[in-house]
């Protein structure tokens, strides 16, 4: 056996665990870097264990097991956990440096932080509940994944609300300080400091230019979305960035024209008085409150402006929204000519690929062709790429093709072979880490870079037509572009089915265009002539029933065995030497009248022919589909983009066609994905509106959301990750992490 799956499933269940384990070791980590303080840290890192093992509880009760989904929802829910503790766990230690004891600090410090404490774990629990109870594929296999983190992010809750206080009334002492200044953690401290006071001085000027931050925040959505939109557009690119710079100049000319008009009607100055003592940052660019001495600025009446002493003006700058409007469509043409040049597509496709340390090539030799001749091709290559490194079992079978890329399953005929080969498990980012572990006999290489090599080796095979491809982890060795045609007439589908191949085989980036319909079949074709039966007296059912029963014969008389019970059946049929060649077959009886019998070839042609292995049909109209693979980088749904545009293009008469395979998954399951994103924002708003008994504030914080985008499309384009269902998990989750 060169393919086992429980080696498959074990290894991924190692990995789960080895990340899952890892993550809590870095939030761990993290937390200790931040509070400095060993009991502390033991006061929130207790919060995973105790509410990753109660999970388990409703996990068994509701019938689930440890596997991926299970596992991964814990992994990614460990950031979670930690979270309630450390907010819990920082106000008490407010409390603590107020004087409290640390039973009053505890108490009081867990009641004042109680409504946010809730408001951050239930709105985790809202995002990933819709999730659980999508609809589709997609719901059987997230079901278990969204229960796991809502139900684990409620015993964080649960943790931060009993243990995390318990422990600090128990751990901490009165007055105690975690405020280190030197060492390493004072050095910690003091960039913290930094960076703190950084951010003040950003915060003033952002207060100051409010339009100017909420419009740079939502254009840097709109230049990540022109940069996907615009990616490989080539010249064309720079014109869509003209358009969007138009519009931007013609608003900013807008509101400039009426800021001033109206700074000619009225002065629109802010004043803010303000009291001895206090600072406001409205005033200046000073991160820092200023001590109140007699020396200080703030403490004497002294003019600051027009609005004479404790007073300061700030005069609306007319001439802003022009300026900002001109920077953002210079950076807007930019983006655009120079994602049309080097920039990528963002990619889209149902599933990721997954390394299966499988490549599989199946060989196709013309319909004459003898099983040695099948068989000769395969051990070419097996010669062929044998000594490559990368591979570890070399399997190969003659007479047909497993199941992939047709709804049918594979293909059978001499003609037809398949070379299916193992390679060495691929080295991960854990087994790099993991320095002392031998991996001699690990490859570096992936599948879809080895399935390239495979292909240039075996390129040059003549005789034979040979589809290499890696094994997903969806499809297996499905060809990802599947286009079903039906109609009502056979050979105008055939003829239409070519139309759609050429398409596919004049499209960059597609690989082996092929035909589901083999008509490669030896056998006796009967066509009857109705006209000439009907005057016979003989029906259509009533000729094959006769050809049928001579033939292939017919079991209707049983024979039953007195001695032992036993029944058997009774085959009545032709000899065989009346049924050996296509004589035979014209010569067959299937009726008589006058007493003379009626043979096939007197109401019917007889000819030798070839038909297809199989009849596929949908809604009762014939089926043939048209498949493909793609060129490394190339993904299914930018492709489809790509090729539906053509086919639309062609006089396809009475067929219709529609996408099957990845592409019909996508779409049909990503209308649950987006279903259970839009029920997750709408869950949250109301949440949030009924914690804070608010309509106003809940929105402004929803109003985040698109700018959380930014880094998430940013994250893909960088890495060349396709978005996927999994991509869309993390979509739904950030909205989480914003919300909080």
């Amino acid at each position: 056996m060169t393919k086992d799956q429980s080696v498959d499933v074990h290894d991924n269940l190692s990995d789960v665990e080895a990340t899952l384990a890892l993550g809590a070791l870095l939030a761990v980590s993290i937390v200790f870097l931040f509070l400095h303080n060993l009991r502390g840290t033991l006061i929130v890192a207790l919060a995973i264990p105790t509410s990753i093992i109660a999970t388990f509880l409703v996990l068994y009760s509701a019938g689930f097991t440890l596997n991926t989904m299970t596992l991964m929802g814990l992994s990614l829910a460990v950031g979670i956990l930690v979270d309630d503790s450390i907010v819990v766990l920082e106000n008490i230690y407010r409390h603590l440096q107020m004087g409290e004891t640390p039973q009053e600090a505890a108490i009081n410090g867990r009641g004042e932080i109680g409504l946010a404490a809730v408001t951050i774990t239930l709105v985790d629990v809202v995002v990933f509940i819709p999730v659980a109870f999508m609809g589709g594929i997609v719901g059987q296999f997230f079901r278990s994944f969204g229960i796991t983190v809502a139900v684990a992010t409620l015993f964080s809750l649960l943790m931060s609300f009993t243990l995390a206080p318990m422990l600090a009334s128990r751990w901490y002492k009165k007055g105690e300080s975690t405020e280190a200044t030197s060492g390493v953690f004072g050095a910690i401290n003091h960039f913290l400091e930094n960076v703190n006071h950084a951010y003040r001085r950003a915060l003033v000027w952002a207060l100051r230019h409010r339009g100017t931050v909420i419009f740079t925040g939502n254009m840097a959505l709109v230049l990540v979305i022109l940069w996907m939109v615009s990616a490989g557009a080539g010249a064309g690119a720079a014109g869509t960035g003209i358009k969007f710079s138009v519009v931007l100049l013609i608003g900013g000319a807008l509101i400039t024209m009426v800021n001033v008009l109206r700074n000619a009607h009225a002065d629109r100055r802010e004043s803010v008085t303000v009291p001895s003592g206090q600072w406001d940052p409205r005033l200046a660019g000073s991160p820092h409150p200023p001590t109140q001495s007699a020396s200080s600025p703030m403490t004497s009446p002294t003019s600051l402006g027009r609005g004479g002493a404790g007073t300061t003006s700030r005069r609306i700058s007319p001439f802003e929204p022009m300026v900002v409007a001109a920077i953002a469509s210079a950076v807007t043409v930019g983006v655009c000519v120079l994602s049309g040049t080097v920039g990528k597509p963002l990619g889209f496709r149902f599933a990721p690929g997954q390394d299966q340390a499988e490549v599989s090539l199946k060989v196709e030799l013309p319909a004459s062709a003898s099983l040695e001749a099948t068989t000769r091709v395969l051990r070419q290559i097996e010669d062929r790429v044998r000594d490559m490194p990368e591979i570890k079992y070399i399997q190969s079978s003659a007479g047909g093709t497993s199941a992939g890329g047709f709804r049918g399953g594979g293909s059978t005929g001499l003609q037809y072979g398949q070379v299916q080969l193992t390679l060495y498990d691929k080295e991960g980012n854990l087994d790099k880490a993991l320095f002392w572990k031998d991996k001699s006999d690990m490859r570096t290489k992936s599948d879809v870079d080895t399935a390239v090599e495979v292909r240039k080796r075996v390129a040059d095979i003549v005789g034979a037509k040979i589809t290499t491809s890696e094994v997903s982890g969806f499809g297996g060795s499905s060809a990802p572009v599947q286009i079903e045609l039906d109609g009502p007439n056979l050979e105008e589908l055939l003829a239409d089915a070519h139309k759609v191949s050429a398409v596919l085989a004049a499209t960059p980036g597609v690989v082996s265009p092929d035909i589901s319909y083999k008509a490669t079949k030896p056998e006796v074709q009967v066509i009857l002539d109705r006209q000439k039966a009907a005057e016979l007296g003989l029906s259509l059912q009533s000729v094959a029933n006769g050809l049928q029963d001579a033939v292939q014969g017919n079991i209707e008389t049983k024979f039953r065995d007195k001695t032992n019970g036993n029944q058997y059946n009774t085959r009545v049929q032709y000899a065989k030497a009346n049924r050996e060649s296509v004589a035979d077959v014209g010569n067959t009886v299937v009726g008589n009248r006058g007493g003379a019998p009626i043979h096939i070839s007197d109401v019917a042609q007889v000819k030798e022919g070839r038909g297809p292995v199989a009849i596929d049909r949908r809604n009762r109209q014939r089926q043939v589909t048209v498949s493909a693979y793609l060129a490394p980088g190339k993904v299914i749904g930018n492709m489809q983009q790509v090729i539906d545009p053509e086919i639309k293009k062609l006089n396809l008469g009475h067929a219709t066609y529609q996408w099957q395979g990845e592409a019909n998954s996508m779409a049909e399951e990503g209308k649950y994905m987006f279903a259970a994103l839009a029920l997750a924002i709408v869950l949250v708003y109301m949440l949030m509106a009924a914690l804070f008994n608010n309509l106003l504030y809940p929105l402004i914080i929803m109003l985040t959301i698109p700018q959380a985008l930014v880094g998430g499309l940013l994250g893909l384009l960088i890495t060349n990750k396709p978005l996927s269902i999994i991509a869309m998990i993390g979509v739904i989750m950030l909205m989480g992490l914003v919300t909080k």
